[in-house]
This record gives C-alpha cells, structure tokens and sequence, in this order.
C-alpha cells in the first residue's frame, strides 16, 4: 500500500509535468500569435510602402509632365484646354495616371487604417495629413469641369510641393523604424 511520501514522489512530478505542459501550450500560442503579428505587420507596412512610393512618383511625374509642356504658361485656362482637348490622345496616359493616383490616395487610406492593430506608430497621424494636404475644391456643371485647372494647379504649388515632401518623408522614416 502507498504511503504519505510515496504519493508525494508521484503526485509532485506528475502536477509538474501538467503544469508545464499547459504553460509550454500557452507560451507556444503566444509565441505563434506574435509571429503571426509580425507577419501581417510587415506585410502591411509593405504594402503602405509601395502605396505612399508610387503616389509621390505619379505626383513626380505629373509635375514634371506640366512643366515640361506647358512650362511658359503657369496655371492658364488655355493650358488646361489644350490638355482636356488631348485627354483622348496624346494625353491619354496622363489622364490615366491621375485616375490611378486616386485610386492608389483609397487604398492608402484604407491600409492606414489597418497598421494600428500590428504597431504602435505615427502613420495614422502623418499618412491622413498626407492625404489632406493633397485635396483641392474644383467646380462642375452643365458642360464645364474645372478639375484638371484646379488638380495642376494645387499639385503645382509650391507649399503643397514642399509639405507633400516632408510628409513622404516623415512617412517613410516611420515605416523604418516600425516595430512589431
């Protein structure tokens, strides 16, 4: 028959052996969790990297394409004619390439949104601003739009130039130093 201190050398072992095994189980999920985290976290601050990237280079290259082309006339409504009048033509890719630079500020506002639950960071601060500083008010009615006037004109001015530039920036220093 078993004693007092024979089911105390059995029954000590054994309690330490479940208590391990549930603590390792737990440890294990947490550890996997974690990875997971990061996995999605990267991925994300990936993702927001190739957005904020190609945003400034269609930025970039509209503002040079403007300049190139129309370089004696500043912000003139017969500018903006002459590019409306060749949307369909040779101006087609630069029509495109405004349509994707908004589709592409949509999806960066939606990925912004995401990147708070995997780090603690200022992207949600400086990624809004971003995308604010890049709104301009333009008028439409019957037979008349001043979108593109108002588009180049804003993308072209100089304050806007420089806070977008600081803004990209700021974006970029913070997506490297991400931790998660």
């Amino acid at each position: 028959m078993l004693d007092f201190a024979d089911l105390l050398k059995i029954g000590i072992p054994l309690l330490l052996g479940i208590l391990g095994s549930v603590l390792s189980y737990y440890k294990g999920k947490r550890t996997k969790i974690i990875e997971i985290k990061i996995k999605k976290g990267f991925e994300i601050a990936e993702e927001i990297s190739f957005l904020i990237h190609s945003i400034n280079e269609i930025y970039d290259y509209l503002i040079d394409f403007y300049s190139k082309n129309y370089n004696s006339y500043k912000y003139s409504n017969k500018n903006i004619e002459n590019f409306e009048d060749s949307i369909e033509t040779i101006y087609s890719y630069e029509s495109k390439q405004i349509d994707e630079l908004n589709r592409l500020k949509e999806k960066l506002s939606n990925k912004r949104k995401i990147i708070n639950i995997y780090s603690n960071s200022k992207l949600d601060l400086y990624i809004p601003e971003y995308l604010k500083n890049d709104n301009f008010k333009y008028e439409t009615g019957v037979g008349f739009s001043d979108f593109y006037y108002s588009f180049f004109k804003h993308i072209l001015d100089d304050k806007v130039q420089k806070k977008r530039s600081e803004l990209y920036n700021r974006i970029k220093n913070e997506l490297n130093s991400l931790k998660f």
